[in-house]
């Protein structure tokens, strides 16, 4: 039960009614009209007509007066017996306690003061009036308690004042935490420029909500907390029942929708778990509302945490006694149930082909792409859960408590043991690995086709006409011009092509942030040609633009580019060395493929020839090695590349 809630219970019916004897002794039924005049109300404030001056008519008749009506005599009744279950009203206000004492470091300061004070206000409050109740009711001495509440003889109506006064300082408490809430929420709004969550929204409109309860209970407890008789205080039952109806309106207007809703209609309780907390959804129709709850409903859920490891010693200890760990179940226990839940571990599970062959329905959340993703059907053998599992508990409910959903839970859990039986024996295993080694033999044969399969890397329609180079022994001929291709399985750069920008090769640059100038239209690629073992961007006219790398300790494998000049280059600066090996991958003299970091413009990856070093230019991300494929171009684009002119 949330804090919330707690005080929800004690601000339903808190005002004593006195014992019935009590009450004859006070007044007879004809001795004093039903409303009094305020000059007759001895009170703090007079604002309040409805008021009683004293308890004797706030107490409801009892079986002794034979004139009362059957309806006061159940009103009579019923105030008794909610006075008498809220005895136990302690134990949740202690189970907030310990919770709030246990989240108070992740709390506002503020907020945890405020509930913390409002806890032991709550707490004063339910004490007393147990103690008021239980005192006179005989359970307790009257006399005995008297000096604690400065009343002579022990009255009992000191003791409601008491607890009272503590009330109404708890309503108080709301007043400042609904404040401290909206403080904190306008603050965020501002620093986040209004990029509040839906759940952050949800819960600024619940905000304006909860104003209604502490209002509607604000008059009474004021009433309540200034009374200075000597009996009992009174209230008019009128007034407080409509208090009551006030402050519990948001609830009504929540639970109307299913006092209406047609048959056949969608109208129940579904536990959510998307917040720490559980929620209820309640779906009437076309009206949906959420109801906070403490509870996960274990008809429909046998879940818990059996283990906490991979994490540091203290950091288990916390989790361990936080989540209540239970002990492992037999590995067959899942199978009892109609449906079986299986998510991933460290790796795949292990145990979702003997859900299939059971008569359980598998309920799959997966991160890892598999053998049989193409095999089993979603719906057909198993039911998919998204990985924030939303839908789970609304899922839970329809396949468990819903004739159609039953039969479709039928249903699947048929067709998935059908599919284990039929194509899941030793024979096909063995055909599957067999067809898996075909293929990863065909991909290590150096001498199949290496423009295989290739055509998927090309970007653009002028890349369609691009063709692999041959692979033959030695090094091939170079094509006239050529593009190149960056391959490595798996990651980001794989498929992506060179391009040239700023003196510098790039992989992943988008097209229009080459800044080329070119004879044609270009797909933003580079274009390159071989000319006696060094290597040039396509360029029809007269400037020419050579690549060079620097592979000494101070160049790292700092792959350029410059315009040809008469000037000699650096003597570090090598150019000539590049050819074609019989795979079709462009190299550099000795050197084996190259690296790419992830720290070019935008977003791109700078090229470098592989040295040896993981981290060339002292990256501070990891970097990626890779082979540069060469695809030729039968009809390239001029294009003179732009340079840096700082």
């Amino acid at each position: 039960m949330s804090f919330q809630e707690t005080i929800d219970e004690l601000e339903y019916s808190h005002i004593q009614e006195p014992s019935i004897a009590e009450y004859e002794q006070q007044i007879t039924p004809t001795e004093s009209p039903i409303i009094q005049t305020l000059k007759d109300i001895p009170m703090p404030s007079k604002a309040l007509s409805f008021v009683r001056p004293e308890a004797a008519f706030t107490a409801l008749p009892g079986a002794a007066d034979a004139e009362s009506s059957p309806f006061a005599r159940l009103g009579s009744v019923v105030a008794n017996a909610r006075l008498t279950l809220r005895l136990f009203g302690l134990l949740p206000i202690y189970v907030r306690v310990r919770k709030l004492i246990r989240d108070g470091e992740s709390m506002d300061p503020v907020l945890y003061i405020i509930s913390f004070v409002q806890c032991s206000l709550c707490a004063a409050f339910q004490l007393l009036e147990n103690i008021a109740f239980l005192t006179e009711k005989g359970v307790l001495m009257k006399c005995g308690l008297g000096w604690l509440f400065n009343g002579a003889g022990g009255r009992v109506a000191n003791i409601y004042r008491v607890a009272h006064r503590a009330w109404f300082l708890s309503i108080i408490c709301d007043f400042a935490r609904l404040m401290r809430e909206a403080q904190i929420f306008f603050a965020k709004n501002h620093l986040e420029k209004g990029k509040i969550t839906r759940e952050e929204a949800e819960k600024a409109v619940q905000w304006y909500y909860d104003w209604i309860r502490p209002l509607a209970w604000l008059p009474i407890g004021w009433h309540l907390s200034g009374w200075m008789g000597d009996k009992a205080p009174g209230f008019n039952l009128g007034v407080q029942g409509a208090a009551g109806v006030l402050a519990d309106l948001r609830r009504t207007a929540m639970l109307w929708p299913c006092s209406t809703a047609k048959a056949g209609s969608l109208c129940h309780f579904v536990n959510s778990l998307i917040q720490i907390r559980n929620a209820i959804w309640l779906i009437c129709g076309s009206a949906v509302q959420k109801v906070k709850s403490s509870f996960l409903n274990g008809r429909l859920f046998d879940v818990t945490f059996t283990r906490i490891f991979q994490c540091q010693r203290k950091a288990c200890g916390d989790q361990d006694a936080y989540f209540d760990t239970k002990s492992w179940v037999d590995k067959d226990e899942a199978l009892k149930s109609t449906l079986a839940f299986d998510i991933d571990g460290n790796g795949i599970s292990g145990r979702y082909y003997k859900l299939l062959a059971s008569m359980s329905v598998p309920i799959k959340q997966t991160l890892f792409l598999e053998w049989h993703d193409d095999r089993l059907i979603p719906w057909l053998h198993y039911v998919p859960v998204s990985q924030s599992m939303e839908e789970l508990p609304e899922l839970v409910f329809y396949l468990t408590s819903n004739p159609s959903g039953k039969e479709v839970a039928r249903q699947i859990a048929r067709q998935g043991r059908q599919w284990h039986t039929r194509a899941f024996r030793e024979v096909d295993m063995g055909l599957y690995v067999y067809r898996l080694l075909l293929e990863m033999a065909r991909l290590q044969d150096p001498q199949r086709k290496a423009n295989y399969g290739l055509a998927a890397a090309a970007p653009t329609e002028e890349c369609a006409s691009t063709k692999t180079a041959p692979a033959k022994s030695g090094n091939s001929p170079a094509p006239k011009t050529f593009g190149l291709v960056a391959l490595r399985s798996g990651s980001p750069i794989h498929f992506t092509h060179f391009s040239a920008s700023e003196n510098g090769f790039l992989l992943g640059l988008p097209a229009d942030k080459q800044n080329s100038t070119c004879s044609g239209k270009s797909d933003g690629s580079a274009v390159f040609r071989l000319s006696e073992g060094e290597l040039y961007l396509y360029n029809t006219g007269k400037k020419q633009q050579r690549a060079y790398t620097d592979r000494s300790g101070m160049g790292q494998g700092v792959l350029q580019y410059s315009t040809v000049t008469k000037n000699p280059l650096p003597e570090a600066f090598e150019t000539k060395g590049w050819k074609i090996d019989k795979s079709g991958n462009l190299n550099f003299a000795d050197a084996s493929g190259f690296t790419a970091c992830p720290n070019g413009p935008d977003g791109s990856w700078a090229v470098w020839v592989a040295t040896g070093n993981s981290r060339p230019g002292y990256s501070e991300k990891e970097c990626l090695g890779f082979n540069a494929r060469v695809s030729e171009i039968e009809h390239a684009t001029s294009c003179f590349y732009s340079e840096y002119s700082g």
